[in-house]
């Protein structure tokens, strides 16, 4: 639509664009249900959710108030995909169709096997198996001349089981995407451009121990933070969860998917272009950016079933920080000149004004730095009379961190600091190209052009080592001390003592297929 011009004002235009999207995901429900740890185990393999809501509004537009400046703007609700391999593993992998054991050869019941302190009375050696696998007979198994016919051997409880699940309710995420910008048209045809994009995503999947939810932590217990030297430098008085405060006693953890993490993007996004004029052309773009969440992981470590370690599943807002793929500055610039000075002269333009040169300058900030800690906290055991402080009930601080690939306890993060607050190195990086055109005949040419990547041989970080914090438990000599009344003094949390490589932070690689040291490249094409 467009009003009438009036003096000094050119014609304002608007533009709108109005749409929806409507997806259905009809997903079969699991073959075979898992039945054994019921009703725990049955509520999250027995559904898959089929969604039939997503109805996904959108809405753009371009306004020109006066002429050389435009405001741009929209809004629209996407609903992203959950991988198939999230619905494989809970389809398959959910204790029935298949089953991973955490076998280590104890003697105690499956549900507590670390208890068993002493050595196996009847032990596993390769290539026996503690019990019949699936398939064929192992009578029938091959085995090389001279060795081992493979036989079933070794204590007769299993060990832990280990499996994965589904809220009922899990469903595939849904994002909220906003932008708003404004360009101006400057002198010489420089385009000057500011604007915000934002995002908020909702119903992303996070993967929590089940035996847990929903539960209240019954025990207590404290830990000393301590410096490089040993010194107390705070303590740390927590709930923790005991064995019995899990949902069935028989599992020590239920690797199951939820559709409860949730994320936050704000940035300010600033261009300034000069298209292609007399030989230049220039791009400038600086993002500043903030992506916050609650344990999203990023795709190359969320496959399957994958997560971070939470300190509590009953608690994902106590997870709030940067993302794994948090970028706070980048900046980037490109051009292309080709010389056009000599345009009189004919030697000279043959000499000078026949090259084109080109390139880019990335400079950006680092990422977070996933921050781990060696030693295991807890370590599924109860309490026993040797060892009256061994309470935890499977994993980290709170005693509900697990491996996101076996379903065992795991530490995961130090619990001192912010989730994802240390901060890796950045980098920088600037790529040329100089081409240059020789012409053999009318339609025949011969174009030479070298490229080096990497120009100034800047050492980029792809790794570091990422080992934050040791744990260690109360004894009388490295960790000692007293705790609130009421609590147990559990262990102690210290620097990482690694070196070279291994201290945290430290550059541990630096090349990879996009960024590596300097490469030089020549070659030449003949066009005809």
């Amino acid at each position: 639509m467009a009003s009438p011009k009036t003096p000094g004002r050119s014609a304002r235009t608007l533009t709108v664009n109005l749409g929806v999207r409507y997806d259905l995901q009809l997903t079969p429900a699991p073959i075979k249900n898992n039945t054994n740890f019921a009703p725990l185990s049955t509520q999250y393999s027995s559904t898959i959710k089929n969604v039939a809501n997503r109805v996904q509004p959108r809405i753009g537009f371009s306004w020109e108030p006066y002429t050389g400046t435009v405001v741009r703007g929209g809004y629209g609700l996407f609903s992203g995909l959950n991988q198939g391999s999230t619905y494989y593993a809970m389809r398959v992998e959910n204790g029935v169709v298949q089953v991973n054991y955490n076998y280590t050869g104890c003697t105690a019941p499956s549900n507590a096997p670390t208890t068993c302190t002493s050595t196996p009375t009847a032990g596993l050696t390769f290539p026996n198996v503690p019990f019949q696998p699936t398939g064929p007979s192992l009578s029938g198994a091959l085995f090389p001349s001279g060795g081992t016919a493979p036989a079933i051997s070794g204590p007769s409880n299993l060990g832990t089981q280990s499996f994965h699940g589904l809220d009922p309710n899990f469903v595939p995420p849904l994002a909220h995407e906003a932008e708003l910008s404004i360009e101006q048209a400057l002198p010489g045809h420089i385009s000057f451009s500011v604007g915000y994009v934002g995002s908020r995503a909702t119903r992303l999947p996070v993967f929590l121990d089940a035996n847990l939810i929903g539960q209240t932590p019954h025990g207590v217990r404290s830990y000393n933070i301590l410096d490089k030297s040993g010194n107390v430098v705070n303590q740390l008085t927590v709930p923790v969860y005991l064995v019995s405060d899990r949902r069935d006693a028989r599992l020590q953890s239920y690797n199951t998917g939820f559709s409860a993490a949730n994320s936050w993007y704000n940035s300010m996004a600033v261009t300034v272009r000069r298209p292609f004029q007399n030989g230049l052309e220039l791009l400038m773009n600086y993002t500043w950016a903030k992506a916050t969440d609650t344990d999203q992981v990023q795709g190359a470590f969320g496959t399957f079933y994958g997560g971070n370690a939470v300190l509590d599943p009953n608690n994902l807002r106590g997870e709030n920080g940067q993302s794994d793929i948090d970028l706070r500055n980048r900046f980037v610039l490109s051009f292309v000149y080709q010389p056009q000075l000599f345009s009189d002269n004919k030697w000279a333009r043959t000499i000078v004004d026949g090259f084109i040169f080109s390139g880019t300058e990335i400079a950006s900030a680092g990422q977070p730095i996933v921050a781990s800690m060696s030693g295991t906290v807890f370590n599924g055991a109860g309490s026993s009379s040797s060892n009256p402080t061994n309470i935890g009930a499977g994993g980290n601080i709170y005693g509900s961190a697990m491996s996101s690939s076996s379903g065992a306890a795991t530490t995961g993060r130090p619990p001192q600091i912010g989730r994802n607050s240390q901060v890796g190195p950045g980098f920088n990086n600037v790529d040329f190209h100089i081409a240059r055109d020789l012409r053999i005949h009318e339609n025949i040419r011969m174009q030479f052009s070298g490229e080096a990547f990497n120009l100034l041989n800047h050492k980029i970080a792809t790794n570091v080592a990422s080992t934050y914090s040791t744990y260690t438990p109360t004894n009388s000599t490295t960790c000692k001390g007293s705790a609130p009344a009421g609590s147990v003094l559990q262990g102690c949390i210290s620097p990482f003592t690694g070196s070279g490589t291994t201290a945290f932070g430290a550059v541990t690689g630096t090349n990879n297929t996009l960024y590596g040291p300097r490469q030089l490249q020549v070659s030449a094409k003949l066009f005809f």
